[in-house]
């Protein structure tokens, strides 16, 4: 089906396996289209732009543009400008990515696995309370 979509708009996309790896898609992507997964968190990480697509006429169900880490696109003949705009210049969500990354994912230094296990291991000695 979107083979056919994208033929008769004469796209030129990339159709991955369904059991390819996420983030390598997102690594090699120029902009993740989403309406409301959690993989538009996992893009921000990777620095990959957003565009929310909702054209279902309600609100937004995930804050990525409220939060500035997205554009929204609420009408089917604005996707296309949004595309071309973000791929010109993606230097505001940029900004607003490494803030987010701040606020939500602490850091992304491949050191969370080292922080989790000095987390138990402190607990782990910390003395037991009412003993």
């Amino acid at each position: 089906m979107i083979e056919n979509y994208l033929d008769s708009y004469k796209i030129t996309a990339v159709i991955t396996p369904e059991n390819s790896d996420t983030y390598e898609q997102l690594y090699v992507c120029d902009v993740l289209l989403t309406k409301t997964s959690t993989v538009a968190v996992e893009a921000v990480a990777l620095n990959t732009p957003v565009i929310v697509l909702n054209l279902s006429g309600d609100p937004d169900v995930v804050d990525y543009v409220k939060e500035g880490v997205a554009l929204g696109v609420y009408k089917e003949e604005d996707l296309h400008p949004v595309i071309e705009k973000l791929l010109e210049d993606d230097t505001e969500l940029a900004r607003n990515r490494r803030t987010y990354i701040g606020k939500n994912l602490y850091k992304i230094d491949g050191k969370a696995s080292d922080r989790v296990v000095n987390l138990i291991e402190k607990i782990i000695k910390e003395p037991r309370r009412g003993k």
